[in-house]
């Protein structure tokens, strides 16, 4: 803001972050409100899809800022794929949101914060498609961590899996698109010597789409 009170261009970007955080408080107030009620989860869900949006820019504006960094630390896989699924058993209600722990490798190194929203937004995408189930899982493999969300749903288009998570054709797009470019950033932040983190798409011969976060 200049000496006459005005907004500079250069105050976007914080002015914008500032806006989007206090309707992001909004909406979590208003998804209490509507738990509370016991009856909205319909309500609830998109709500969240608002809230999932909102979380979309203001990672998108970290991107675009070189800003986005991971601080990286050991931590319990188990523990953020329970905590990811007790929270949208409730969003949604009629499907079977299942945790498979059967390979979990006890302890990963990654950044809690940004993998918890990069997989909270491919579950997000995975319920809203799924018919019947979506199902949460972590293994190791020689690349490292691999965590994994399936769901019984259409699958991804074809388009989306020639493109996997590199960043959207269309500057506009929104909704999945952007949050598999997003989620495929989060991954790359994640290094290991010369390796990075990465993304995979693909779609189960039986139906449904396969979502996998790899981290060394």
């Amino acid at each position: 803001m200049n000496e006459h009170g005005s907004i500079m261009v250069s105050d976007f970007p914080l002015l914008s972050s500032a806006i989007l955080h206090e309707v992001k408080n909004h909406l979590a107030a208003l998804q209490l409100r509507l738990a509370a009620r016991g009856d909205a989860s319909n309500e609830q869900a998109l709500v969240a899809n608002c809230a999932q949006r909102l979380t979309d820019l203001l990672l998108a504006q970290r991107v675009a800022s070189g800003m986005l960094l991971a601080d990286v630390d050991a931590h319990s896989p188990a523990d953020l794929l329970q905590d990811l699924a007790t929270g949208y058993v409730e969003l949604f209600p009629a499907l079977d949101i299942e945790v498979n722990l059967d390979q979990d490798p006890n302890t990963a190194f990654y950044d809690v914060f940004l993998l918890r929203m990069a997989l909270g937004n491919a579950l997000h995408n995975a319920c809203h498609h799924a018919r019947k189930q979506v199902q949460l899982s972590v293994h190791s493999s020689n690349e490292g961590t691999v965590f994994q969300i399936t769901d019984d749903g259409p699958g991804f288009p074809s388009d989306f899996l020639a493109q996997g998570a590199a960043a959207p054709s269309n500057p506009g797009q929104t909704g999945t698109g952007l949050g598999l470019y997003l989620a495929g950033r989060i991954a790359a932040l994640h290094r290991l010597g010369a390796h990075a983190g990465r993304v995979e798409l693909a779609n189960a011969k039986a139906g449904g789409g396969i979502f996998r976060l790899i981290v060394p």
